[in-house]
Order: C-alpha cells, then sequence, then structure tokens
C-alpha cells in the first residue's frame, strides 16, 4: 500500500492534510505510480462549494484524483483535518490590502511618515481600537472587501463615536446629517445612529459598496466618501481623467485616499504599529434585543458594571433609556450577554414611565416640576412643538430609577459631559485672521487647532472657511 500526503492551506489559512492510499498496484504498473506521484506534486487546489468545504481545518477536492487516470474500484481515498494554528488577524488584514503596490508612491509615503511621526497615536487609539475594531475588521472581511476600508473610520476619526469635525460630520465613520439619514440612520432626541458603532459600520459599509458600484474604483469610492460623489464625478467630467491619481482636487480629499492607504501599510508591519491584534474570533461586545423599553441605569445594576461602562459600548444613545418606540437593542461586552439576555426575558430593566391626565390649571413647567423631569423632556417625549397643554389631554411622563445625579444628568454622560462642558465651535476665517490670531482670540494652542483641523500651516486660510475651535 502507498500513502500520498499533501498539505494544503484552505480559505481560512488552516492547513489540511490530504491521505491517499492506493491498493491494487499491480494493475497499474510504474507508469502509474509515476502519474500519481506527479499528481500528488501539483495538483492545484480547488475549492468546493460543499457546507463541509466551508468549515475551518477542512476542504475537499473533488478532483485532487482523476476519477480516468485512477478508477475509483483501484482507489481509496481518505481526508484528514490537521490542527494548525489559524492566521492572526494582522495576517488576514494584510492578505487583503490591494494597494500595496502603491507603498513606494510620493504621496503615501509622505503620509507614512506623518503617522510615524505621531508618537501618541497609538496610545490615543488603543481603547477604542480594542473595543470596536474587531468588530469594524470582521464586517469588512464578511462582506469581502479590500482591508483598506476597515481603516477608513481610522483617518476619519480614530475609532471616536464622539467625533465631532467642523463641517458637523458625526461618529467613527463621520457622518453628515443628510447623508446619515439617506443611509437609513436614524436621528432623533433619543439616539443617533451616526455614533452607534455596530449601525454606523454597516450604513458606511453600505455607502461605500454603493460609491464603487458607481465608480467601480476604490481610490474613487473613498474620495467620494471624503469628498461627496458629485464633486468627483464633476472632476473626472472636467478634467477628462479616468482615474484618482491623475485628478486636481481640493487638499483633504486628495490626501484622504493617500492618508488611508499610508496607514492601511503602518498597520500591516509590527514594529510601526505596536497596538495588539486581537487574537480571538470573539467580539469585544454583542447585540441584545429585548421587547421593551430599556433602562440604562437598572441595567448597568443588574450587570455589577458603571453605567459609564454600559453607556461606552452604547455611544448611539443620548439619553437614560432606549427610545420607546424602539429598538430595544443593547451592545454589551460579551461576558455579560448571557444575563443581560436573562434580565431582558424577564423584563427586569424596563424603565418606569407614567401617564398623566392634564389637571385644570396645570402648566407644562408645573407638571415638570412635580415629576422631576425637564419641561424640555416632557416636550420631546410627547412630541410637542409648543408648552401649550390642554386639561383631559394624557401626558407620559418619562421616569428612571437613576440615583439623583444620573437623573439631573438624564441621559449619556458622555455626550452631555461634551456638549455643555467642551462643546466644539465652529469658527468662519474673516478677513486678516492666521492661525495665530484665532489661536489668541479663543485660548487655544495654535499646532493643536492646526492639527484638530488637518490645515497646512503653510497655507493661507481661506475667507469664510470653517474652523473647528
Amino acid at each position: 500500500m502507498l500513502y500520498c500526503r499533501e498539505m494544503k492551506p484552505n480559505f481560512n489559512g488552516v492547513i489540511v492534510q490530504f491521505t491517499l492510499s492506493i491498493s491494487k498496484m499491480p494493475l497499474f504498473g510504474s507508469l502509474a505510480l509515476s502519474c500519481l506521484l506527479s499528481g500528488c506534486a501539483t495538483q492545484p487546489q480547488v475549492q468546493s462549494d460543499s457546507k463541509d468545504s466551508e468549515k475551518p481545518g477542512f476542504r475537499y477536492s473533488d478532483d485532487f484524483v482523476s476519477a480516468e487516470r485512477k478508477p475509483e474500484e483501484y482507489l481509496k481515498r481518505e481526508v484528514e483535518a490537521v490542527t494548525i494554528a489559524s492566521p492572526t488577524q494582522r495576517e488576514v488584514f494584510t492578505s487583503k490590502l490591494i494597494t500595496r503596490h502603491l507603498w513606494n508612491d510620493p504621496r503615501i509615503e509622505r503620509q507614512y511618515q506623518n503617522y510615524l511621526s505621531q508618537t501618541r497615536f497609538s496610545t490615543r487609539l488603543k481603547p477604542r481600537w480594542e473595543q470596536f475594531f474587531g468588530y469594524v475588521l470582521a464586517e469588512v472581511e464578511a462582506r469581502d472587501l479590500p482591508s483598506e476600508i476597515a481603516v477608513v473610520p481610522l483617518v476619519e476619526s480614530l475609532l471616536d463615536p464622539y467625533a465631532f469635525s467642523a463641517d458637523a460630520a458625526v461618529g467613527m465613520w463621520q457622518f453628515v446629517d443628510a447623508t446619515a439619514r439617506e443611509n437609513g440612520l436614524p436621528i432623533n432626541w433619543w439616539y443617533d445612529g451616526r455614533r452607534d458603532p455596530m449601525q454606523s459600520t454597516q450604513a458606511a459599509l453600505n455607502y461605500l459598496e454603493k460609491l464603487y458600484k458607481r465608480f467601480n474604483d476604490w481610490p474613487l469610492a473613498l474620495a467620494a466618501y471624503n469628498g461627496g460623489a458629485a464633486r468627483i464625478s464633476r472632476a473626472l467630467s472636467n478634467q477628462k481623467k479616468d482615474n484618482f491619481w491623475e485628478l486636481k482636487l481640493a487638499s483633504e480629499t486628495a490626501n484622504y485616499v493617500p492618508r488611508i492607504i499610508a496607514l492601511s501599510r503602518m498597520m500591516s508591519q509590527a514594529p510601526q504599529f505596536d497596538l495588539k491584534w486581537p487574537t480571538s474570533d470573539q467580539p469585544a461586545f454583542v447585540e441584545v434585543i429585548g421587547a421593551g423599553q430599556i433602562d440604562l441605569s437598572n441595567t448597568a445594576r443588574k450587570l455589577n458594571i458603571t453605567t459609564e461602562e454600559l453607556y461606552r459600548f452604547n455611544p448611539g444613545l443620548s439619553r437614560w433609556a432606549t427610545p420607546p418606540m424602539g429598538p430595544h437593542r443593547l451592545l454589551v461586552a460579551t461576558n455579560h450577554a448571557k444575563l443581560l439576555q436573562s434580565m431582558l426575558a424577564e423584563n427586569s430593566t424596563d424603565s418606569a414611565w407614567q401617564r398623566y391626565a392634564i389637571q385644570n390649571g396645570d402648566s407644562l413647567s408645573h407638571i415638570a416640576h412635580k415629576f422631576r423631569v425637564e419641561t424640555s423632556d416632557l416636550k420631546s417625549v410627547n412630541s410637542l412643538t409648543s408648552s401649550k397643554i390642554r386639561a383631559g389631554d394624557t401626558l407620559v411622563i418619562p421616569g428612571s430609577h437613576q440615583p439623583s445625579a444620573e437623573t439631573r444628568t438624564r441621559g449619556n454622560p458622555f455626550l452631555f459631559n461634551q456638549t455643555r462642558q467642551s462643546q466644539p465651535k465652529v469658527y468662519r476665517v474673516k478677513s486678516g485672521d492666521s492661525f495665530w490670531s484665532i489661536a489668541r482670540k479663543f485660548k487655544v494652542n495654535m499646532n493643536k487647532l492646526i492639527k484638530t483641523n488637518r490645515l497646512n500651516p503653510k497655507r493661507a486660510l481661506q475667507i469664510g472657511q470653517r474652523i473647528l475651535i
């Protein structure tokens, strides 16, 4: 009996070992033996459409042995899986990069050196990298998109769901209001889908796929994501060009694609990018869906975590609970998922709500004071456009079991701290302004002002240009 083994990597990078056992060799002779040995050495890998072939560590190649050359009655074929370590996320990421041939381009090299010079880059990125990047990369891989697409939210915001730009773009993927709504992201008093790491990622990938379908070129699609599809189409038409690299565009858009490629390059190289890549397929968070409104303070207390920790996974929630009309979903750390599921099944995280029949002499401010809620909250929850109310009507009174300090905040502490204490200001450049004069006027560091707005200090400011303070 003769055994021939061939080691082949499957799609998941797991090596599969094929074992052939041949009996009744006298029927073949030396020629058949020679053909068989050469087949074992050179046979190409063929993917199977069977369900088993999709399983990690297993691939079955139907044409591994030719039935014509080796009749089945003389051949017994065995397939055995060999356990070999799966590729790391860095290796998977690197294998699906499509712009490696551009790494030596001067425009890419310039941005690459810029990233290398940012000594605090990894420190600033690390908390959100561990929390969100694994999910983003998994979704990009699931759609079979180039790895460069997973780098977009890093360039846009360093994966910061609370990022806010001078153009009023919000979230990890930096959606402006109109584009967010066009791509199915709701924005209301309770919830902003642009800040939701899961929903914004799905919307951004859908949008990027639409742009790619329109331009049939990833650099152009990425440029359109940054500068607008109509603007890129006009530039292609007016300049009689057919690719991104020959277009003359605004500096922000012209540098945007090179930034993505440069950061992709740095991320693929261990010494230059020292953040730890996830070592397992287990996500940092999972989505848990309930049947009714979920009070975040109740939920946090029963999960034995802080409300701040719960809001870190749910930055899209602006208030103290999920929206009354839904969706009733929370993102939680994977190790809390089972407990939260059981809690939701028992309806033990419901937000406390009351209905109040308006009496003669009542005013909205009086009712708000009575129930210790904000007048603006009452108006928003009840969809009131003014403070006028009528006796006999019913108001929904939002309630919560939150501690008093949190009750006063009535919502996402990160969002409310940001808007109350350090709300970004947008300043429009006037005649005579300079980087120095603007920094002095608002008492901020000039270099920080330049970096925040991604400005070129060697270029003059334009009248009307928006500067984020």
